[in-house]
């Protein structure tokens, strides 16, 4: 299983690349997977080439798109910072292996928690990635929100960065297509001909409460 995900990544990284160079406002990552179920994991793939040092921060708590700012503060907030550049189509995943204690694979760099509240991403939380001005306040200090997951078939309202009085249009966001709050899904498309719509469609994730391969 882990060889044959690993060798449709190569085919994302050639389709994506693609993709990517069509417009100047391509995303950098969409998410490909998230389990709520212990260890908690997240996934997602690059869709550009990532500089070393680029930071990119994840946070379950909901954004707001009528002040562009994450509410709550209870959810935890993770940042990642990237060791060398992740080549296009590369996925990461980040995984806690301990209370607010996380491993990256797919990329030497760090994850760390910055607060405020304990991480966590129940089965009912929508998972953001964005970008901040400050690293010390990120949640107030956003200036893009570039993916969004919440395995749900709830409205989004409020919580979807891609529109809004504040909005993210270029923002990935999954759909809200799913048949229920599930704690796990991973994307089980044709990952050799992935597309920014394809990573968007909620039918092409694998859904469900039990624990999910998102590597």
């Amino acid at each position: 299983m882990h060889h044959l995900k690993s060798s449709l990544a190569v085919a994302i990284l050639l389709t994506i690349g693609a993709i990517c160079t069509q417009s100047a406002d391509a995303q950098i990552v969409a998410f490909t997977g998230k389990d709520s179920n212990s260890p908690e994991t997240m996934a997602f793939v690059a869709l550009e080439d990532i500089p070393s040092g680029t930071k990119i921060f994840f946070t379950a708590d909901d954004y707001d798109n009528t002040t562009g700012q994450f509410t709550g503060g209870l959810e935890g907030t993770v940042l990642l910072t990237t060791s060398g550049t992740i080549a296009t189509g590369t996925v990461i995943q980040i995984q806690e292996t301990a209370a607010n204690v996380f491993t990256v694979t797919g990329n030497p760099g760090t994850a760390v928690h910055v607060g405020p509240g304990n991480w966590s991403a129940g089965s009912g939380d929508p998972m953001y990635a964005f970008s901040a001005s400050n690293d010390a306040t990120p949640a107030t200090t956003v200036t893009e929100v570039h993916a969004m997951l919440w395995v749900t078939d709830a409205t989004f309202g409020t919580r979807d960065p891609s529109t809004g009085t504040v909005s993210h249009p270029n923002a990935i966001v999954v759909d809200n297509g799913f048949l229920a709050a599930n704690a796990a899904a991973d994307f089980t498309g044709d990952r050799s001909n992935a597309t920014f719509t394809s990573l968007a469609d909620s039918s092409n994730f694998t859904a469900g409460d039990n624990v999910l391969d998102l590597t």
